[in-house]
Order: structure tokens, then C-alpha cells, then sequence
């Protein structure tokens, strides 16, 4: 990586003007695609979502997080699905019914100092 260029996105730019909106390399052993347009993006990312869903599972990983039983690199599947869940209601719930989005105060009210 450090071949290509010293600003490494400034290295993946010039690769994508000049082989196209996306490009298949190697870094290390590790595939990667690096897409330079978002509609791109996004229709790679809708046809090719399971492919995606995944981590690597490395031994690092699978001692940290107990044989990959946390959110962060939980296989997708019925484990994955209530973490997000969970994550959705009791983490992120909260958020929109106690802040508004235009205003930023807080729904308990405001108190006069």
C-alpha cells in the first residue's frame, strides 16, 4: 500500500479514473472492491448484500468476543438480527423520542434558570 502513493486515497482516485467507477484488488490476501460512485455503490451493495454481511473470522476475534458472539462480529443470521434489534430500540429509541430534530431540547421540558 505504501507503493502506491503517500495519500492513499488520493492513489485509489487516480486508479478509478483510469480503470473505471470500480475496481477489484488484492490488499494482502484480503479481496477488496473500491467503488468511486455512490449509485455504483449502492447497486453493488443491493445485489451483492450477503456477500458483505460478514466479517473475517480470525483467531483474534473469535478469543476476544467469545467465539464471535457480540455485535460487532456476530455472523448474520438470527443472533445478528436481535443484536440489531436490541440496538435499534433500546439504544437509539431513546434518542429520537427525547431530542427533537429541529430544535435539539429535550421532550421533559425546559426548566427557567
Amino acid at each position: 500500500m505504501h507503493l502506491l502513493a503517500p495519500v492513499l486515497h488520493q492513489a485509489f482516485h487516480k486508479l478509478l479514473t483510469r480503470y473505471g467507477p470500480f475496481i477489484h484488488i488484492y490488499i494482502g490476501s484480503n479481496p477488496c472492491v473500491i467503488v468511486s460512485s455512490p449509485d455504483v455503490a449502492k447497486q453493488i451493495l443491493k445485489t451483492h448484500e450477503m456477500s458483505f454481511l460478514n466479517r473475517p473470522k480470525t483467531a483474534n476475534t473469535d478469543y476476544l468476543t467469545y467465539g464471535s458472539a457480540d455485535f460487532a462480529y456476530a455472523l448474520y443470521g438470527s443472533l445478528w438480527k436481535f443484536f440489531k434489534k436490541l440496538c435499534m430500540t433500546q439504544l437509539l429509541g431513546g434518542l429520537w423520542s427525547s431530542c427533537t430534530l429541529l430544535g435539539g431540547r429535550s421532550s421533559r421540558g425546559s426548566s427557567s434558570r
